[in-house]
């Protein structure tokens, strides 16, 4: 599988000159299998190239999947903007939800989804839907074009913890739930002949397994090939942002050692972070890692239109 970084920013774009190098576009992530299937995770301004290189590449039909960690205005604000919701030949599946409540999926007949009674935690389809609606929103003069006049095929799926997306053959991706963000969040596993990608979300997490979260996770991406994971804050500025939802490298880092992964790629960056900090920053988390943890683990900070085979 090939993952490419379209958005790396966290909290709001930074179109600023010292953010070149990194990028100012809000989480989007593709991943693309060997025979060529496409998924994105999240829909930061990061989906608008992302959107126009694909229908570049494809044309006017296809089919992509669009996986929603969780609903806060960062990972949804290029949805309106998608250049492949509005081709009538393209067919969307969009999955996730922020709640862990299901009774309204089933006045949902559009959710193609089916209704999964196995495991304790789920996702809402329809709470996916009323938030991309909300954000299209033309009575009340949000956007212009409501969620309806989108002229793809769209597709609203819910998730269950630990079971595999359905009719997923060449790919096995497998939703995982956590707690440690605000409204909670859904993160990914993606695997692919023997070689596992995962991705965590918005993650707050200083690396203590005191705390059954950080278990649970660690456990999710034992031995994984790649973890892509949210290292937004340097050590120093989490003394004053504890419980703002993100992490330190530090903290994911030290996870990452406990779990045994190959290669970390840390994003989600500060929208304050300039080119330099954000250099800074990947040098003390390489040092952490090597003369820290004694790991042997590759460390890298995401940048714009990167990508890398898993």
């Amino acid at each position: 599988m090939r993952l490419i970084f379209h958005g790396v920013r966290g909290s709001y774009p930074q179109p600023d000159a010292r953010m070149i190098q990194y990028g100012g576009r809000t989480t989007c992530l593709q991943i693309t299998s060997a025979e060529g299937k496409h998924y994105l995770v999240d829909a930061g301004n990061g989906i608008i190239p992302a959107g126009k290189k694909m229908y570049e590449i494809e044309g006017k039909t296809g089919k992509v999947s669009l996986l929603f960690t969780h609903l806060h205005r960062d990972h949804l604000e290029g949805f309106p903007f998608f250049r492949l919701a509005y081709e009538k030949g393209w067919y969307i599946h969009l999955y996730g939800g922020h709640t862990a409540l299901l009774e309204e999926l089933d006045k949902l007949p559009q959710a193609t989804g089916k209704i999964i009674q196995k495991g304790k935690t789920r996702s809402n389809a329809e709470d996916l839907r009323q938030a991309l609606r909300t954000l299209q929103d033309t009575n009340r003069g949000f956007f212009p074009i409501p969620l309806a006049g989108m002229q793809a095929r769209l597709y609203f799926h819910a998730v269950a913890e630990g079971i595999p997306l359905e009719n997923e053959e060449e790919m096995h991706i497998t939703p995982h739930y956590h707690t440690l963000h605000p409204q909670n969040m859904w993160a990914y596993a993606f695997e692919e002949h023997g070689r596992k990608l995962f991705f965590t979300g918005d993650i707050e997490t200083t690396g203590s397994l005191k705390k059954r979260e950080n278990n649970r996770l660690v456990r999710a991406m034992m031995h994984v090939h790649t973890l892509v994971a949210d290292g937004q804050y340097t050590p120093e500025e989490y003394e004053t942002r504890q419980g703002w939802g993100h992490s330190t490298y530090e903290g994911i880092l030290t996870l990452a050692d406990r779990a045994g992964v190959q290669n970390v790629i840390l994003t989600h960056h500060d929208p304050d972070h300039t080119d330099a900090v954000l250099d800074g920053i990947e040098i003390r988390a390489k040092r952490y890692a090597r003369e820290t943890l004694k790991s042997r683990m590759n460390v890298s900070l995401a940048r714009e239109t990167m990508y890398r085979e898993i």
